[in-house]
């Protein structure tokens, strides 16, 4: 956790982070934000506290749910910002929502401003080390899917390494939207700062956005251009 935030907190970002559990919707600890103290040790003691007791039945969608309907989470989002939500479980799912009404609310609520990540067991047979066993991920795979967005293997050795990529992914915008639908694909050109970039990055049907590889993600500050035809009457 500490890599995690200090990766994080390395692009001065305006932020806050509350921790709910799989099993419970209410925050644990308090809100960090840039005004707290010592913001990468208050998470870091937020995520010991939390420990590995819970409710042995995990729920995680209907707790994230619960808390943005009638839970803390309703006065938690500020205009214009974005919501993350990272997911860690070494479980599937058991949630009474399914990922796609749990989409479906974040998409009417906050329409293109919800990123789902998570940290679980892989698809589709799970994962072990010498230490443990961690069942798929399924549930949150599922609305990982539908976002087009990132999961990491909890089995993963390195977690250092892991947590900072994690941190990247949220400091740096990685997917850029189209504004215009149904664009002639083979004409679609990236530009970073000007210079035509022609790897490191694809286009997502599905979410109509160019989306780029983690080791290829523009910087803080770099100026983004995407040219294309459309179908349409733009481009």
């Amino acid at each position: 956790m500490a890599n995690f935030m200090n990766m994080f907190l390395s692009f001065s970002p305006d932020y806050k982070i509350a921790f709910i559990t799989t099993d419970d919707p209410t925050f644990v600890g308090n809100v960090i934000t840039p005004n707290s103290g010592d913001p990468a040790l208050e998470s870091t003691d937020t995520i010991d506290s939390i420990g590995t007791h819970g409710s042995a039945n995990e729920t995680g969608l209907d707790q994230l749910y619960v808390c943005f309907t009638m839970g803390e989470c309703t006065n938690f989002v500020r205009p214009n910002s974005k919501v993350v939500a990272i997911f860690m479980s070494d479980e599937p799912d058991n949630s009474i929502m399914t990922p796609t009404a749990v989409k479906n609310y974040f998409d009417t609520y906050l329409p293109n401003e919800f990123i789902p990540f998570a940290i679980i067991g892989d698809i589709p047979s799970g994962c072990s080390t010498s230490n443990m066993f961690a069942s798929a991920g399924w549930g949150y795979w599922h609305i990982i899917n539908d976002y087009g967005s990132t999961w990491w293997s909890i089995c993963n050795e390195d977690w250092g390494s892991q947590m900072e990529e994690v941190a990247l992914s949220l400091a740096l915008k990685s997917t850029f939207e189209l504004g215009e639908p149904d664009p002639v694909v083979d004409s679609i050109r990236v530009f970073i700062n000007g210079q035509e970039v022609t790897e490191g990055w694809e286009y997502v049907e599905e979410h109509n956005h160019v989306a780029f590889e983690t080791e290829h993600v523009p910087s803080t500050g770099d100026t983004i251009e995407i040219s294309y035809s459309s179908w349409g009457c733009g481009g």
